[in-house]
């Protein structure tokens, strides 16, 4: 059990035994999560009467976090540069310059029992065909990471330790984090060394990991569309 707000533990301990003392804990057992060790690409795509505008999705699979090739926060350093906010370099590319996109990101997601996972998101404008759309992402993704220097990385890491700063300012966020973190087999020294392991975020680790994830990695494409429309 998590708790957060004004509480202290010798106010909170008698109140958790009065009200959840009586509740039998259930008899659980724990399945082993498969990972997913076998290198595929797989395209789906479906067609829902509520969805008004076409949309994308690049799921990459990855080993579990502490499997992977490089620093697990080069990866997150990744997502952040790609697709994080209207100042992220896919975003200023594909929605500022180019009108390819109405929306575009980019996330990175490892605190799981099984592989980690990078997948990007992108909604085509309404002039652009999906095949288009994803042509577009091909390139945009290539000019990045050219365009990714050690000044733009400093930028990076500012904004993620900000982030962190509002997740901890709040103590929701923060009893969910922590639940979270502990529920998948991390530990709280994940979280309070978080700082110190964003200043070890490097360039060339953020490249490798850029190829890992878009050339070494499993690749699931999917396609949301209108149920009326026809794909181009």
């Amino acid at each position: 059990m998590i708790l957060a707000g004004d509480i202290d533990a010798k106010t909170a301990e008698p109140l958790i035994k009065k009200y959840f003392g009586p509740v039998k804990a259930p008899l659980v057992t724990r399945e082993k999560t498969p990972v997913l060790r076998d290198k595929f690409n797989q395209r789906l795509e479906m067609k829902l009467p509520h969805i008004q505008t076409p949309q994308i999705s690049w799921n990459y699979i990855l080993p579990p976090y502490n499997e992977l090739s490089g620093f697990v926060y080069d990866y997150d350093a990744l997502a952040q540069y790609l697709g994080s906010g209207q100042t992220s370099a896919l975003y200023r590319t594909l929605v500022d310059e180019q009108k390819a996109a109405l929306s575009v990101s980019a996330s990175f997601s490892y605190v799981s029992r099984s592989n980690a996972r990078f997948s990007l998101s992108m909604i085509p404008a309404d002039n652009v065909s999906v095949d288009d759309a994803q042509k577009a992402m091909s390139e945009a993704l290539k000019q990045a990471i050219i365009q990714l220097n050690a000044d733009k990385l400093i930028s990076v890491k500012k904004k993620m330790l900000a982030d962190s700063v509002y997740v901890r300012d709040n103590p929701a966020d923060s009893a969910n984090l922590v639940g979270y973190l502990l529920a998948t087999g991390f530990s709280l020294e994940h979280l309070q060394n978080y700082e110190t392991d964003v200043e070890k975020i490097t360039l060339a680790g953020v490249k490798n990991a850029y190829r890992e994830v878009f050339y070494n990695s499993s690749e699931v494409i999917g396609i949301l569309l209108p149920a009326t429309m026809e794909k181009k």
